[in-house]
């Protein structure tokens, strides 16, 4: 197997990650069961109290809930798993996707493409704990250095 190849669990569509998606697609494409039954909100049309103001409140947050709640018990490592494997993504600062070495050279240059330099968070192989965003400026602004310093030695 060659560098780079991916854990055997995470090839093709026949490993244990090909069916655990599967089965998260199947489960959210199906659809929603109706409440059995809308007394409870009729009952709070009628009656004013604060048990209804706040299922009412509940029930106009809900649109608003973009991120998933945290499980009750932070230390259930099957809770938190099942969270993060649910709701995790690298959407935010995506990290290794264009790693420095392997798709462009130390100065940012993508190999075999000229003129194509790539100065992001991808360039790096590993995430820092710390916000990624520091380290893309900071790279950003080495490539610019570097940059500006070709096109000097260029004009001379």
């Amino acid at each position: 197997e060659g560098e780079g190849d991916a854990e055997p669990q995470w090839r093709g569509d026949k490993g244990p990650v090909a069916d655990w998606l599967r089965e998260q697609v199947a489960l959210a494409s199906e659809v929603p069961a109706e409440p059995e039954s809308g007394l409870e909100d009729l009952k709070c049309e009628l009656v004013d109290s604060e048990e209804c103001e706040r299922r009412r409140q509940l029930k106009h947050a809900q649109q608003f809930a973009i991120l998933p709640t945290l499980p009750t018990d932070l230390y259930d490592r099957e809770e938190m798993e099942g969270v993060i494997k649910t709701h995790g993504n690298g959407m935010w600062h995506w990290s290794g996707s264009s790693t420095m070495g392997a798709v462009v050279d130390e100065k940012f240059r993508v190999h075999g493409i000229d003129n194509l330099n790539i100065v992001d968070a991808g360039v790096f192989g590993q995430a820092s704990r710390m916000n990624v965003q520091a380290h893309s400026l900071m790279a950003g602004r080495m490539a610019g250095s570097q940059r500006a310093m070709e096109q000097q030695e260029d004009n001379r």
